[in-house]
């Protein structure tokens, strides 16, 4: 059983990764990098996470995703169990919405994708979403993006974790009624208002009750989600200012994992007028 650390990060944390360092018998790096990078270093973080993916084939990527996935269901079904929290295995994305992806971002190699493997939590606290994020970085190599508000009204939290063969991954974590109200009405307006072109007035109409649905369910979460509904709240800070707006578990039917998010996405300082690096995504 996974035995989550909140108050003390690896000692390891904010160091230079290097590939060649030792691993132990899990094939975890042991020393002289860094399991956790936080919200402030992650847009650095992650460039060179990519380009030290030795994934350079889509086909090879897709063929690790499988044991990755199966190995990021292990230790997040060990780290609910251990922190009595919801987790999600949707199982690894597609070969077809894979390879739709790689050429709509316009990737130059597969090791730039971070979402093949995927999987989510649903934390009834933000301590208990901390508590997800610091038992993952006693697994894996992890960037925690932060929580970020979309300017529809949803909030999540973002970490990226790296498997031993390079691959990254991404984790999201979710408050219970957001996610609720997402699979109840919001998917659907959240859909209806993206078929609409951009000049149509209907659009601000969903927005705007999309924007009421999620203030609801942020008001029924309680006063410790306060911070985080702004955006910037949680142990390990807010997100980035251009972090990665590649993900996420878009293509995953919301009745097969009862998780979700929308997009396009903004963190604390987007919402105060920083626009966030990056093309945002239409994805939910």
């Amino acid at each position: 059983m996974v035995s989550p650390v909140v108050e003390d990060l690896p000692a390891a944390v904010g160091k230079a990764f290097d590939p060649d360092q030792p691993r132990d018998e899990h094939g975890r790096w042991t020393s002289g990098g860094s399991h956790y990078v936080g919200p402030e270093d992650a847009p650095g973080a992650l460039g060179r996470w990519k380009a030290e993916s030795r994934f350079s084939d889509l086909v090879d990527l897709l063929q690790a995703s499988a044991g990755n996935q199966r190995t990021l269901a292990s230790i997040g079904s060990a780290i609910a169990a251990s922190l009595g929290v919801a987790f999600a295995d949707p199982g690894p994305k597609t070969p077809e919405s894979a390879r739709r992806k790689f050429e709509t971002k316009g990737y130059e190699t597969a090791g730039e994708m971070t979402d093949l493997v995927r999987a989510g939590f649903t934390a009834p606290a933000p301590a208990d979403a901390d508590a997800v994020v610091a038992a993952l970085a006693e697994q894996l190599d992890v960037i925690d993006e932060g929580w970020a508000r979309t300017p529809l009204g949803y909030v999540d939290r973002k970490v990226l974790v790296r498997f031993p063969d390079s691959q990254i991954g991404e984790v999201q974590i979710w408050e219970p009624n957001l996610i609720d109200a997402k699979n109840t009405r919001g998917h659907a307006l959240y859909e209806e208002w993206r078929r609409l072109p951009f000049d149509d007035p209907r659009r601000e109409g969903y927005a705007a009750e999309m924007r009421r649905l999620y203030s609801a369910a942020l008001e029924k979460a309680g006063p410790s989600w306060e911070a985080v509904s702004r955006g910037d709240g949680g142990r390990f800070g807010k997100r980035a200012s251009n972090t990665s707006r590649s993900s996420t578990l878009a293509d995953i039917p919301t009745s097969a994992l009862s998780t979700g998010r929308h997009s396009p996405r903004r963190n604390a300082q987007a919402a105060r007028g920083v626009q966030t690096a990056g093309r945002p995504s239409q994805e939910q």
